[in-house]
């Protein structure tokens, strides 16, 4: 069993959030992927065995700093890097190589492999870089 695995997922609405920490009261690991308020940080501690809570960056950032020094002392907080949105359909590094390589459009957009439209987005997106 992998490590997220055994964690305890809080997400959806704050009432979802405190009915999960409720029906899980001997949980160590929560994994927070939705915006806590501090009501369900005072309710993880008191009602739980928590040992370990997880969140990415993005909501990290919306914790209060006291909020977070005060569940710093009481538990194991750790703050993953996660990369937001959908994934990258096409490498940055590979566009840029086949620009400088390539000189025809026709044959650039053959040798991606996408859509016109998409070419001009990233050609625009990436035109401070020198190809």
């Amino acid at each position: 069993m992998s490590e997220e695995s055994r964690a305890i997922e809080l997400r959806g609405s704050r009432k979802e959030m405190l009915d999960t920490i409720l029906a899980h009261p001997r949980g160590e690991e929560f994994f927070i992927k939705t915006k806590p308020s501090v009501k369900v940080f005072a309710l993880l501690l008191d009602a739980t065995r928590a040992k370990k809570v997880c969140m990415n960056s993005g909501i990290a950032k919306t914790v209060p700093e006291k909020v977070m020094e005060s569940l710093r002392r009481s538990v194991n907080v750790e703050v993953r890097d996660g990369k937001r949105g959908r994934p990258r359909e096409f490498d940055e590094k590979e566009f840029l190589g086949v620009l400088k390589e390539m000189r025809g459009e026709k044959e650039r957009l053959d040798a991606l492999g996408m859509s016109r439209r998409t070419y001009y987005y990233w050609k625009k997106r990436l035109d401070g870089h020198k190809h």
